[in-house]
């Protein structure tokens, strides 16, 4: 059997947001489809998806004006706020019969791979990371090697630099990518201009042997 026009409707992903949405009244209809989700931002800053299920109801023209939460997952992150928001950003068809609509359910994904996070490209920092004697990495300093390795991370709203992985380092195998992760996570960033929690930065950490600590 094929779904009906307002199934259709009611189950396509909205353009540019990634949102799924599932009302359980296949009656519904959206006259403008909600806009983009936002993604928490905490759930942003630690990597996290979830998803979230409200409960809504929409006056007689279409105006979402009561969404409450029946569910989210994990807790904590305000998934359930978010999905409120976001089904209470579009309007529905007028009803036909002049009554009041809902309630209606829908449920809200949110995952953290589907958000571009924003770039830092100089970022400032309140407590530079800086390098001490017993960051040189022993195998290199044995072996009498310089170095260096490039570091990504993501800046939280209090200007930790967190999540960070190595992009390269030189030479490998010398433990100076893993020296100069906990560098980096040691600095404090600057709130400037551009700055947005869950920002991705990357720092060059240089390892010079001539170097006095």
């Amino acid at each position: 059997m094929r779904p009906s026009l307002n199934t259709l409707l009611l189950t396509t992903i909205l353009a540019g947001s990634g949102i799924l949405a599932v009302p359980a009244q296949s009656q519904v209809r959206w006259k403008t489809p909600p806009s983009a989700a936002e993604m928490p931002q905490r759930a942003l800053e630690d990597g996290v998806s979830g998803t979230a299920t409200v409960n809504c109801t929409a006056t007689a023209q279409g105006v979402v004006d009561n969404c409450q939460i029946e569910s989210e997952s994990p807790e904590g992150y305000s998934f359930g706020q978010a999905a409120a928001q976001f089904v209470q950003s579009g309007i529905l068809e007028p009803s036909a019969d002049g009554q009041p609509i809902g309630p209606f359910r829908i449920r809200i994904p949110f995952n953290v791979e589907d958000v571009a996070p924003a770039q830092l490209e100089n970022p400032s920092w309140r407590i530079p990371p800086r390098i001490g004697v017993s960051d040189f990495p022993q195998r290199a300093l044995n072996a009498g090697v310089s170095g260096g390795a490039i570091v990504q991370c993501n800046a939280s709203a209090e200007g930790v630099p967190q999540n960070c992985i190595v992009l390269d380092e030189q030479p490998a195998r010398m433990g100076f990518g893993e020296a100069a992760v906990r560098i980096v996570q040691r600095g404090r960033l600057k709130k400037s201009g551009d700055w947005l929690p869950g920002a991705r930065f990357t720092v060059r950490i240089p390892f010079n042997l001539s170097n006095s600590f």
